[in-house]
């Protein structure tokens, strides 16, 4: 896998190919999600979202989390023009099972939104949960929200606070704007207006 890595990020396609198809043919499933990876981008082949979706599918099967993954995303925009969302969210919740924060951030929002799924907060709160405690800045944010709003949790701005200061901390420009928001209402924290505008200014300028 390394070799062929080396020769993918070299933009020795052809090799990379070799490589990948070789070991794919081994059974080795990293092997086939990274020939998913390059017919989805069109590195030295063809760009085929449905021979991508069908190695990533493949790869999921045999638990690489990122094929699982990217599957769900090609099946949820439909870009080989046929949509499975059905497929999609098990494909998401296998990954998430097994730790894949992007996957159980996705399904909080579904869950939050009614997306693909009938609403459920709890539901919502555990996903972003399990992500946020990983360190995806996506998920404090809204692990943060859901806690100021008292969603699929008790209100707690204490808690809303810690969760928005740690995706804040990775300069993630919803959570700079909404713990700003705190300090300028004295929610969870005590009031502090210079603090509100400090991170009002990091805010914008992380939205850029």
């Amino acid at each position: 896998m390394e070799k062929g890595a080396e020769a993918l990020e070299e933009k020795n396609f052809s090799k990379a190919y070799r490589i990948f198809s070789t070991l794919a043919d081994e059974n080795i499933p990293e092997a086939v999600f990274a020939l998913g990876t390059m017919y989805e981008n069109g590195f030295g082949l063809p760009h085929d979202l449905r021979r991508a979706l069908k190695l990533y599918i493949a790869s999921a099967k045999r638990g690489v989390n990122e094929g699982a993954y990217r599957a769900a995303m090609i099946l949820i925009k439909g870009d080989t023009g046929h949509k499975d969302p059905l497929l999609a969210v098990k494909l998401l919740e296998e990954a998430a099972e097994r730790g894949h924060d992007r996957a159980q951030y996705k399904l909080g929002f579904y869950y939050q939104s009614a997306k693909h799924v009938l609403r459920d907060y709890d539901k919502s709160f555990d996903y972003y949960h399990r992500a946020a405690v990983q360190g995806n800045a996506e998920a404090q944010n809204k692990l943060g929200l859901m806690h100021a709003a008292g969603k699929g949790t008790m209100k707690n701005y204490e808690e809303a606070v810690r969760w928005l200061t740690m995706a804040a901390g990775q300069r993630h420009p919803e959570a700079l704007y909404n713990l700003a928001c705190m300090y300028h209402e004295g929610k969870g924290v005590k009031a502090d207006l210079k603090k509100a505008v400090r991170l009002f200014k990091l805010a914008a300028k992380a939205y850029g």
